[in-house]
């Protein structure tokens, strides 16, 4: 399966020390761009984690493409 996470549940994975298991799954995970940045903005505990999976591929970066929707 392929599933596309946000930093909230990564950062949430990561402070309860579970981000490691979670990744051990035989699922793809990838981040938007824009998460890729986020995480790598800041330098706590949280985002090394989580920068440390990008870096081993663990995490994969892809471009995202938002598409706004208007309601008539």
């Amino acid at each position: 399966m392929q599933i596309i996470i946000n930093s909230s549940p990564l950062i949430f994975l990561s402070k309860l020390n579970y981000l490691n298991q979670f990744f051990e799954s035989s699922d793809d995970f990838y981040i938007p761009q824009s998460v890729a940045d986020e995480i790598k903005a800041k330098s706590d505990p949280s985002s090394q984690t989580v920068q440390a999976l990008i870096n081993s591929g663990n995490l994969q970066v892809r471009a995202s493409k938002l598409i706004t929707i208007r309601s008539t």
